[in-house]
């Protein structure tokens, strides 16, 4: 990349005194050291061995930064090339089909979406972004495709191999493109900017790191909550009955299924597997995007790859871009249309503003949390439009290319119910902490205001795990950087007011922390990024935020591990065992599930109290789950009314005097009901 494409974002004011940034790191880290002891004691229990592991991690991977950066100018491509690749060639020895067929998916979108913006005469400048952005964009206009022969009932296996053939037919010139962009991001890795070096090394081997854990958790069958109960379901009834239709007593199919439809495609060509290796694809885009925001914001590429990398580790954005869900390929549509308006405030051409309206409109196309980044984004748009010439026909071509790609689920939604948001209500994204609904307006405006304190440091309602910081300390190390460095350029400045106003909508409407994936992984990425610019002068300011930003590192990847691995997982990656034996040890309503298969029949409906593991049903879409802590009045009338043939629940379960136990084992029990179709 030439640094005259991406100007220097401090290099007309004095660069403060870094002493200020490494003296609130210094502060912090101590503050959070006991947090960090508190992940230590949970691997140490455990066992020994599970905490000497960790430490022995940590001084391997100082160790290899070490090393990195002592021969960064002489490390060899093909050794960085290796360890750059490691996670995907986990991929192909785990499951090689499942490998092949994402990886002719994300080549396929990538040859569409270079073509696509060929035609829109969009040039890109850089190979962090050119990938990103086409592969993303192909993606997103697969499922736009996918969407309309899902309602026409063409979900066949030759139908999908036709969609995944048609852009190398269409657009024979990027096919070598994309060998061509890749060679170009090597070369440009190989060659780092003076200073960086350190930054690079850090990025490097925590990238490898973070990657590996990644794609653990990806390649393993699923047992995260709302992937076996609510995406890979659906994914599974669009393949078994060849359409796009909402499954039967599943509300959440109304909503937008466009990560859904790409996981059908991905499942009928290449199985469970590659269904979950899309959404890990998605995560990989949206950490390029970080990258590639960093860089027009006036970053070196070493402080960017920091700062992204950075972003990605994150427990609860690694864990939700690790697992078969679709926050992150809102994240990345989002940030990729932050992107396009940064380019189109340069470009009078008018070229740019069309793909950012494009791009937003895809995001809702995956889920509605979109209206998050909407809100900043369209204001942006709408001032970028209000600004060019013929500016009330730009706003309603931007307005109709937007709404063109966002309201083909609503649409659909409302034709079915009468209702376009169903199963819930359009006024809802005005509401105001619509977790908190008993609430006064005064508690809920606290509540907004400690935002910032406890989605830090708060497990709930911020995000649902073990963990007592979920966001990690890396914004808690760093964010005094985005007020410090000053002199942001235009770039940076858009980014810092998207992130600004997605994160007052987000705290003040519902503040789940993967819903804000997309503000945070901004803000984390810029706050890195300029702490390296501010001490980039050699001396111990820059070792101190260098050892800030391992300690940072290492504390969210320590945190990943623990939501994200378990022992089963070495078992089976060694090929000691199988899925099925795997699914036994890490997912305990597993045994109720394979007894089920035994059990029921095709048109059996059945009910599970607690034991939501609907994907390894034998028909998940017969399958209702509801929570343990559900009343049991509320599950007798579910009863009632449902037409039961199978109840499965927690053994202490008393179910009544017509529920007849025909299974016991693991805590589970699977009764059979008087009561059926």
């Amino acid at each position: 990349m030439q640094p005259s494409r991406y100007p220097n974002a401090h290099a007309k004011r004095s660069r403060p005194r870094p002493a200020l940034l490494s003296g609130w790191g210094l502060l912090a880290a101590i503050a959070t050291v006991p947090l960090f002891h508190w992940q230590y004691e949970y691997f140490r229990q455990r066992g020994p061995v599970f905490a000497a592991s960790l430490i022995v991690l940590f001084l391997m991977l100082a160790a290899a930064a070490y090393f990195h950066n002592r021969r960064a100018a002489r490390t060899p491509a093909g050794w960085l090339s290796l360890s750059v690749l490691l996670p995907a060639a986990a991929a192909f020895f785990y499951d090689t089909r499942a490998a092949v067929v994402v990886a002719l998916m994300v080549g396929s979108g990538y040859v569409l979406g270079r073509g696509l913006l060929a035609l829109m005469g969009c040039e890109l400048e850089g190979a962090v972004e050119e990938l990103a952005i086409s592969t993303g964009l192909g993606l997103g206009a697969a499922m736009m495709i996918l969407f309309a022969l899902g309602m026409a009932g063409l979900y066949y296996r030759p139908v999908f191999a036709a969609l995944l053939a048609a852009p190398l037919v269409a657009f024979p010139r990027q096919v070598v493109g994309l060998g061509s962009s890749m060679a170009a991001l090597a070369r440009g890795w190989m060659r780092p900017e003076e200073g960086d070096g350190a930054e690079r090394s850090l990025a490097v081997v925590f990238g490898v790191a973070l990657g590996a854990c990644g794609m653990t958790a990806a390649l393993a069958p699923s047992v995260a909550f709302d992937a076996i109960r609510l995406h890979l379901p659906a994914a599974a009834y669009y393949q078994a009955i060849h359409a796009v239709r909402p499954l039967p007593f599943n509300d959440y199919s109304y909503f937008p299924q466009g990560m859904e439809t790409l996981m059908a495609m991905a499942g009928s060509l290449g199985g469970q597997t590659a269904e979950q290796l899309i959404a890990f694809a998605f995560f990989a885009l949206s950490v390029m995007m970080c990258h590639a925001l960093a860089r027009r914001a006036g970053f070196p590429a070493g402080a960017a790859a920091l700062g992204a990398v950075a972003a990605a580790s994150m427990p609860f954005a690694h864990w939700t871009g690790s697992m078969a869900k679709n926050d992150l390929a809102v994240a990345f549509f989002e940030l990729a249309a932050l992107y396009a308006l940064i380019r189109a405030a340069g470009e009078p051409e008018g070229r740019w503003l069309p793909l950012a309206a494009l791009l937003m409109g895809l995001a809702f196309e995956v889920k509605y949390t979109a209206v998050y980044g909407a809100l900043p984004l369209g204001l942006m748009m709408a001032y970028q439009a209000w600004r060019s010439p013929g500016r009330w026909k730009k706003l309603a071509a931007v307005g109709a290319l937007a709404a063109a790609a966002a309201l083909p689920w609503p649409a659909r939604a409302w034709v079915l119910t009468g209702n376009p948001a169903y199963p819930q209500r359009v006024g809802r994204a005005a509401e105001m902490q619509v977790a908190q609904p008993g609430l006064g307006m005064g508690a809920k405006l606290l509540h907004t205001a400690q935002t910032p304190w406890t989605m830090e440091f708060g497990r709930q309602p911020h995000f649902n795990s073990v963990l007592r910081t979920p966001m990690g300390v890396v914004l808690a190390l760093f964010f005094p950087a985005l007020v410090l460095a000053g002199g942001w350029n235009g770039a940076g400045r858009r980014c810092l007011f998207f992130a600004g106003g997605y994160f007052v909508y987000w705290a003040a409407v519902w503040p789940v922390l993967r819903f804000g994936a997309a503000w945070a992984m901004v803000a984390v990425t810029l706050a890195v990024a300029a702490a390296m610019r501010i001490c980039a002068k050699p001396g111990w300011a820059r070792r101190a935020e260098l050892a800030a930003a391992f300690y940072g590192l290492a504390f969210s990847l320590s945190g990943a591990m623990i939501i994200e691995l378990n022992a089963p997982q070495a078992v089976l990656f060694t090929g000691r065992i199988g899925r099925a034996e795997y699914l036994r040890r890490a997912l305990e309503p597993y045994h109720s599930m394979e007894a089920l298969g035994r059990l029921a029949g095709p048109r059996d409906m059945v009910l599970g109290v607690g034991s939501c593991a609907a994907l390894y049903a034998p028909y998940p879409w017969r399958y209702v789950c509801r929570e343990a802590e559900a009343p049991q009045a509320e599950i007798r009338a579910e009863l009632e009314r449902g037409g039961y043939r199978w109840l499965v629940a927690p053994q202490a379960w008393m179910s009544g005097g017509r529920a007849k136990p025909a299974w016991t084992g693991d805590g589970y029990a699977i009764y059979r009901l008087d009561a059926g179709p």
